[in-house]
């Protein structure tokens, strides 16, 4: 009996806490600043748009008739959005062994169940959203392809709102990152704008905080007798003094692409290596490859892709990777290489851009009485076998209301 009582089938088993791996970051993003979500009933966006009147008041002699000039013009511009939508499927399996995480004991239920994939499926949606914000600063257009979906929105915004440093500020030894954005803030002359906040990344940060120019401004402003000190105070005083009182914002929030490779990768050489998917992955992105007991995890640099298949040449790692390790590649919605310049305009004059939601039959709508905003819904078939079926999506696209609202420049 004692044996059987001390039996380790008999022992109660305790969980200490729930972990995520790779939580999601949406409580980081900022675009809503920039281009907020907005709810528009109907299938398409359309909206007018008032053409610039420009000049002055004529000089006229006393008593003279007054000289006639015609009312600045109007046109118009609209747009169908875009779907985006995506489910999971739960079977019988999946609602009737349910173990609720951080427990051996407790069961979950399959409302808890649904609740926990339609906040995650919330999450990227929220990270498809902010994504979308980005694409017209920083890309002039938005691609997809995905799904058989292929399509391209260029929002055409002028060239010279697209500079390019010379140097690139990637050269810290000779780049003047201080010229480069005194001359830029000049592109918004006749606009009717004036310039709000900068926009940038940690690594635009390094570029501005190794630079030769920057750090030489240093003992101007502060009297340091430092070259060598630099700290985001000092780069704010020197952006103030040499600039102007401009906001700026260090805006490093992004998503992950996560994939799983087919075959196992031991220390040394990488060549290439098969993985389940590599869409949104492209040459040149430093990924991390970590084993299944996270013993190891290194970066590793892709050289080019083929389908699904990543080519790593010039790559090694000192680790031992079995098949179905993780490699993850963080993208940034600003990017690496962009300086972002966000223009503000009158009140009552309209804003930059929006993100336009438009009507779906899922969630709050139907078939019958459509509504806009992000939908979530949950689908219960009484088929054999029995399945539940959680939505979450939305009808959307950015638009781009003032092409000269922003001036991005590429600095490396």
């Amino acid at each position: 009996m004692d044996a059987l009582v001390s039996s380790t089938l008999l022992t109660p088993r305790y969980l200490m806490k729930v972990i995520d791996d790779i939580p999601p970051q949406t409580q980081t993003y900022r675009g809503m600043d920039i281009m907020p979500l907005v709810e528009q009933p109907g299938p398409r966006v359309e909206w007018d748009i008032r053409k610039p009147l420009g000049g002055m008041t004529q000089a006229v002699a006393r008593g003279a008739e007054s000289p006639v000039i015609h009312r600045r013009g109007v046109g118009q511009a609209s747009f169908e959005p875009a779907h985006f939508r995506e489910k999971v499927i739960l079977g019988e399996s999946d609602v009737t062994t349910l173990r609720k995480l951080g427990s051996w004991e407790n069961r979950s239920t399959a409302a808890e169940l649904i609740a926990e994939i339609m906040i995650d499926l919330n999450a990227r949606l929220e990270t498809r959203v902010e994504w979308m914000r980005w694409q017209p600063p920083v890309s002039n257009a938005l691609t997809i392809s995905e799904n058989k979906v292929q399509f391209t929105v260029s929002y055409y915004i002028p060239s010279r709102q697209r500079p390019t440093a010379s140097p690139l500020w990637s050269v810290t030894a000779t780049a003047d990152p201080i010229e480069d954005i005194q001359t830029w803030i000049r592109l918004i002359r006749g606009t009717g704008g004036k310039i709000k906040k900068f926009w940038f990344n940690t690594k635009i940060q390094q570029y501005l905080f190794r630079n030769a120019r920057v750090l030489s401004l240093v003992d101007r402003v502060f009297n340091a007798g430092n070259v060598g000190l630099m700290s985001m105070e000092i780069l704010g005083s020197i952006f103030k003094t040499y600039i102007g009182n401009y906001e700026y914002e260090i805006y490093d929030a992004g998503y992950n692409l996560v994939t799983f490779t087919h075959a196992a990768q031991g220390a040394g050489a990488v060549t290439t290596l098969a993985v389940d998917d590599a869409s949104g992955m492209a040459a040149a992105d430093i990924v991390q490859i970590s084993s299944g007991d996270e013993m190891y995890e290194e970066n590793m640099t892709i050289a080019s892709i083929s389908g699904n298949t990543i080519n790593f040449t010039g790559t090694t790692v000192t680790g031992t990777y079995a098949a179905a390790s993780m490699i993850r590649d963080y993208k940034t919605f600003v990017p690496d290489n962009k300086f972002i310049m966000e223009v503000e305009f009158p009140p009552g004059s309209g804003p930059i851009g929006e993100v336009i939601s438009v009507d779906a039959v899922y969630g709050q709508g139907s078939l019958t009485s459509p509504k806009p905003g992000k939908f979530a819904e949950t689908i219960f078939l009484n088929k054999d076998p029995k399945q539940i079926e959680i939505i979450v999506g939305i009808n959307a696209l950015p638009v781009l209301y003032r092409k000269r609202g922003f001036i991005t420049a590429t600095i490396a």
